[in-house]
């Protein structure tokens, strides 16, 4: 892994050497093993090493394909590269001949620059110069937790791994209203557009090409979709797909030239990665090293007799610890201070301890279970559709009452019929509310109507949705959140490590969007699909686990900022962004991202925005739930 950097002067001219060194600084801590750089014509890169896999060692700088057409900038992991050489009709032998982003390189030669990207699976953002057409390509993987940026004029395109390296050399021109407004709404779904208006983000499926005579074009090379439902011949053949592919995902995120290292929670995600990595340790490790926090309040669930659960099984090499609330709200504080942008990841408060205490340890991969509970859901969602649509038939195939879950099945019926109730109840008040609106549409402005017409055209459409429907619209509003694309630039300002999350595994997530409704919340039990594929590997405690830990200190240390009003005297040009967005009369913002908002420009910004734009409606996120109705 490494921190990549670059610039092409498309009307030739000096190399900006004291740009440069700015940009390099700002990205040392993220890659502080090697320096390179590469000045090729009127292209230059650079980057920061930081070396996690054992092919990383051999990279040379910058990669290229035997026939020297191409050079690659490289910052992430390929996975599946057998199935890659395959299909490239090279032999297998050539595996550990070709480093990944030499991959790249001849994946870009074989497939062609519109569809080499499908081909590629694993984290990573790249740069890629085609001298032949004089062409530069920056591109994104497909679950995107590594951070590209850009700037183009008519002279130059800068390129870096954070928005930081490119502040330290770039007029920025204030704050993009757009861009405010959406988070402060809670519409996180991230965008080319940044919190700054010169400067622009490559977007998760994307990659975007420059050429000195034609402006910048943004091309989306992969979308999320349902894909043709799965009919597999029993029950087994689909716990079995489901075990294999997630054991594949831990096992290409496990390459690594230092002890392997994860969280253990207790709870189903965490423990599953932590009990499927035993088997990809590297070949000096005995037992994989965990680290756990748990709770000192009274009021949480607990953790801890789950852990030791885990624990007892002797797999693991246990660091359990107290959580420190101190530490935290000072790793919390940093975090904000280290953003480039907002971000809600208050919960990397509670990761950040366990990374630093890794890295003392010599640790260079470090496996989270983040995704599980989106990527795997708990399908109160999907029976309260069957049940909204009255398909009682369905319901009573699918579900019984589980005599081995007895529990859980209580109070996965109970959250339904909440759940059920509750769309009752808005759906009423949402017709009541039209119906007074449509008495009196014609005294009001016409921003106002389309606004409205929108807002209920948006939920006309998700009441439509069905069940498989709102998982999609769930993943594409997840994969690519202005909160997680920021993962990779806050990990590596606590501690140097690649954390990988083998639950965003692409071909792990097609499958689950291909997995019929029933599947995932059968019997009345949350995740039963999971819960049955994991049979034989995981604790039965731990499968039988119906609460989730939480740490209700941390909530308590948010809520000390829940005060709009505060955040709007401190910034008043926030409250007029934030009205010109809303709708007046059921609108509402986040209360998250409003405090990340104020903590982010208490640390980075003014107090003062010299220029409101108006801010036109755009049917933002209705184009997840059209795609499919």
């Amino acid at each position: 892994m490494s921190a990549i950097y670059g610039v092409w002067l498309k009307q030739g001219g000096s190399l900006p050497q004291e740009q440069l060194s700015c940009m390099s600084e700002a990205l040392q801590h993220m890659g502080p093993d090697k320096h390179e750089e590469h000045m090729e014509g009127q292209v230059f890169f650079g980057r920061h090493m930081f070396w996690t896999t054992p092919e990383s060692y051999q990279e040379s700088f910058p990669a290229q394909d035997p026939a020297q057409r191409v050079r690659v900038n490289f910052n992430g992991r390929i996975d599946y590269r057998e199935e890659l050489l395959e299909k490239m009709g090279l032999p297998p032998s050539d595996l550990s001949r070709w480093s990944d982003p030499e991959y790249v390189a001849l994946a870009y030669l074989h497939f062609g620059r519109e569809s080499f990207l499908q081909h590629l699976y694993g984290d990573f953002v790249f740069a890629l110069w085609d001298a032949e057409n004089e062409e530069l390509l920056l591109a994104k993987d497909r679950t995107g937790f590594k951070g590209l940026f850009y700037h183009e004029d008519e002279k130059a395109v800068y390129f870096a791994s954070t928005l930081r390296a490119l502040r330290q050399v770039l007029p920025t021109t204030g704050y993009e209203d757009k861009y405010l407004v959406d988070y402060i709404t809670g519409n996180t779904q991230e965008s080319n557009l940044t919190l700054y208006k010169t400067l622009h983000r490559v977007q998760v499926c994307h990659y975007v090409t420059f050429r000195s005579n034609k402006n910048a074009k943004r091309v989306l090379y992969y979308q999320y979709h349902l894909g043709k439902k799965l009919d597999f011949a029993s029950d087994a053949d689909y716990y079995g797909k489901f075990r294999d592919l997630l054991d594949a995902a831990v096992k290409e995120r496990s390459r690594s030239v230092a002890p392997l290292a994860a969280s253990l929670s207790g709870g189903l995600d965490s423990s599953t990665v932590c009990f499927l990595l035993r088997d990809y340790l590297p070949k000096e490790q005995d037992r994989l090293i965990t680290y756990s926090q748990v709770q000192n309040d009274k009021k949480s669930p607990k953790d801890e007799p789950y852990i030791d659960e885990a624990l007892a099984s002797g797999f693991f090499e246990s660091n359990k610890s107290k959580f420190d609330y101190t530490a935290f709200e000072a790793d919390f504080l940093a975090a904000v201070k280290a953003a480039d942008e907002p971000t809600n990841m208050y919960n990397l408060g509670i990761s950040s301890q366990q990374w630093k205490k890794a890295a003392k340890r010599g640790v260079r991969v470090y496996m989270e279970g983040f995704g599980g509970d989106m990527f795997v859901p708990y399908g109160h969602e999907l029976l309260a559709y069957r049940i909204k649509r009255l398909e009682l038939g369905k319901i009573l195939k699918q579900q019984r009452f589980s005599k081995e879950h007895t529990y859980m099945s209580s109070i996965s019926l109970a959250s339904v019929l909440i759940r059920f109730g509750k769309f009752w109840l808005k759906a009423a008040l949402g017709n009541l509310g039209y119906w007074f609106y449509q008495r009196k549409k014609s005294k009001l402005g016409g921003e106002f109507k389309h606004r409205v017409d929108q807002n209920y055209r948006r939920k006309y459409l998700e009441g439509r949705l069905t069940g498989r429907q709102q998982f999609l619209a769930s993943v594409r509003t997840f994969i690519g959140s202005k909160d997680f694309i920021n993962l990779e630039t806050l990990v590596k300002n606590f501690a140097p490590v690649e954390v990988a999350c083998p639950f965003y595994d692409v071909k792990f997530i097609e499958f689950m969007l291909a997995v019929p409704d029933g599947f995932h919340n059968k019997h009345f039990v949350p995740r039963y699909f999971y819960r049955e594929s994991l049979k034989g590997l995981l604790p039965e405690k731990i499968l039988q686990r119906s609460s989730k830990g939480q740490f209700s200190e941390i909530v308590k240390l948010c809520r000390r900022y829940d005060d709009a009003q505060k955040v709007y005297a401190e910034f008043p040009w926030l409250r007029t962004l934030f009205n010109l967005a809303k709708l007046k009369d059921n609108a509402s913002y986040e209360w998250n991202s409003l405090i990340a908002t104020r903590f982010f420009l208490e640390y980075h910004g003014d107090a003062q925005h010299d220029k409101i734009t108006s801010y036109g409606e755009e049917n933002r996120g209705l184009h997840l739930f059209e795609a499919n109705t």
